[in-house]
């Protein structure tokens, strides 16, 4: 009994490590196609990895330049965020509260609920965040001039 239960975890083992042996990507951030977001001109994003809008995990990088306002807004997704330079501040809530924001510097690791509302600012420099989800996703602004 002993021998069948170790030829199944050796099994299993070996099966989950073929499948982890996929080749390894590097990235270069900075070599990354950009585009100015919908949302600001002080904002630009790049697809890292994946595609947001279709099915399976994607990253996109954005660069943020100070003074830039992300208003109130909400993803269908969890996403997994990572500030890669700068001081990032984000806020939760349907109304932007510059009261309500916290710092998270460089290094920083967050995580956003499927539709949970939230805003972003970049209070006091540039910053740059790598956001790590699975899609489809969308940035839904929340709209309060009804």
């Amino acid at each position: 009994m002993k021998l069948l239960i170790l030829a199944v975890l050796a099994l299993t083992f070996s099966t989950q490590v073929t499948v982890a042996q996929e080749p390894t990507h590097a990235i270069d951030l900075d070599g990354l196609i950009y585009r100015k977001s919908a949302i600001s001109a002080l904002i630009e994003t790049a697809v890292v990895y994946g595609d947001r809008s279709k099915e399976g995990l994607y990253t996109t990088h954005a660069r943020v330049k100070a003074g830039a306002v992300v208003p109130p807004h909400t993803h269908p997704n969890t996403l997994t965020t990572v500030v890669t330079s700068g001081t990032a501040y984000v806020g939760t809530g349907e109304v932007f509260d510059e009261s309500r924001l916290k710092a998270y510097p460089s290094g920083s690791f967050f995580i956003t609920p499927a539709g949970s509302p939230h805003f972003i600012m970049a209070k006091d420099g540039d910053f740059s965040i790598l956001d790590h989800g699975s899609g489809p996703s969308s940035t839904e602004l929340i709209d309060r001039s009804n």
